[in-house]
């Protein structure tokens, strides 16, 4: 399998630049709930930090403008312009993570680029004399020449070198899966204006994180049958799966969490480790992953939110609420409505609030009985969702929390 993680780079940063040229190369936050959640590349320069507090960051560096990123309707719609985009470009399956990520099984279009290539009986990878100038392949509607094929590569490889590993077929799979990248990218950079990050692995959780190896605007490559040399070297925090509450486990057993994979290895046999955390990590560690990707069609759900740092009263909660329905209409649309007409309509509206003083959401969902194109169904909307809120408050509250859930089929 040869997968591609593509990882739009400073993302909200980026699309806050389309809106504003003159952001363009200077040092900017995107903050939501007073935490810095990106910030451009110039920022990062100066040492600002992810997660940072956003009223310190002001302190610190008071020209510096901040920007703020709690509205998420500019991203969602980039976002979703950007899936679009590589849909009528890979003629492949596409998962989507969140707004800034998205994953290709490109298997099948390598393949068929092996199987079309202009070569005579030479060992794989060299090139007869009349193809010197590249090779044109059918990976998508259109030829797509990849020039310097044997020469060099645009891109960082793990381990480095191209000879010593660019000769059998597997090897060659991966040094198209490259190009392949690299074509999304220039082509993503002159279409739209973004820019990508992407990794090529021989599964979804190695393709991401050898993404991050060579960030931003960079293609990685890991060579197969390498996959346990690079995973060894890897702290547990890199991992997918591997967040707090896990490598608070392996804490909470007297492990260290800060462990690489290697150190794990040294320390815990797989049934020590299964009795703290589910096989799928495990093997995970020793790049057995078993995920195959899903090609994202719609979302399950859409929802939107607001907190407060004081109590909010009982009294505030339909003004509050109102607001945040019109948010969650109008970001329904940017997601899965298309030429003016729904892709699939909500099934349930859920209302989740988390009291003032307690540490848990509270939720409650009402199954909805008019379609969006009805005059009606705003108002019904509004109805349900005041009464479920009403229902589930009880009191003052700090989160507030709006979805629409949609059928599973």
């Amino acid at each position: 399998m040869v997968y591609l993680s593509i990882d739009l780079d400073a993302f909200y940063c980026a699309v806050e630049e389309h809106y504003d040229l003159s952001l363009q190369g200077e040092p900017f936050c995107v903050y939501q709930k007073q935490v810095v959640c990106t910030l451009s590349y110039a920022a990062r320069a100066l040492g600002i930090k992810k997660l940072a507090n956003a009223q310190q960051v002001r302190a610190a560096y008071p020209t510096m403008r901040m920007i703020n990123g709690e509205s998420l309707s500019r991203y969602r719609a980039a976002g979703v312009m950007l899936l679009n985009w590589l849909r009528a470009i890979v003629k492949s399956p596409i998962e989507r993570l969140g707004l800034e990520e998205m994953r290709c099984d490109v298997s099948a279009a390598v393949s068929r680029c092996i199987d079309g290539m202009k070569v005579q009986q030479l060992p794989v990878g060299e090139l007869p004399d009349e193809a010197a100038d590249g090779i044109n392949v059918q990976f998508w509607d259109t030829d797509i020449e990849l020039g310097d094929f044997f020469f060099g590569f645009n891109g960082k490889t793990v381990p480095p070198g191209f000879d010593r590993y660019a000769r059998g077929r597997d090897n060659l799979e991966y040094y198209l899966a490259g190009h392949m990248a690299q074509y999304i990218q220039e082509k993503m950079r002159l279409d739209t204006g973004y820019s990508c990050s992407i990794g090529v692995g021989s599964s979804i959780s190695l393709a991401k994180m050898v993404c991050g190896a060579n960030k931003p605007g960079g293609v990685s490559v890991l060579w197969p049958g390498h996959e346990q040399v690079f995973m060894d070297v890897q702290p547990l925090s890199r991992l997918p799966g591997f967040g707090s509450k896990s490598r608070a486990a392996l804490a909470g057993h007297g492990y260290e969490a800060s462990w690489t994979v290697k150190d794990m290895h040294e320390n815990i046999d797989e049934p020590q480790f299964l009795r703290i955390l589910p096989k799928e990590l495990w093997d995970l560690t020793w790049c057995k992953e078993q995920t195959r990707l899903t090609n994202w069609t719609r979302p399950s759900q859409i929802s939107v939110e607001e907190t407060w740092p004081a109590p909010l009263p009982l009294s505030q909660i339909p003004i509050e609420l109102d607001k945040l329905l019109d948010s969650l209409i109008s970001q329904a649309k940017i997601d899965i409505v298309q030429d003016g007409v729904w892709l699939v309509h909500p099934s349930h509206v859920r209302v989740a609030v988390i009291r003032y003083g307690e540490p848990s959401r509270q939720s409650r969902s009402q199954r909805l009985t008019l379609q969006p194109d009805s005059s009606q169904f705003a108002k019904q909307v509004s109805r349900t969702a005041l009464r479920l809120a009403t229902e589930v408050a009880k009191s003052p509250i700090r989160l507030l929390n709006i979805a629409f859930i949609f059928p599973s089929s």
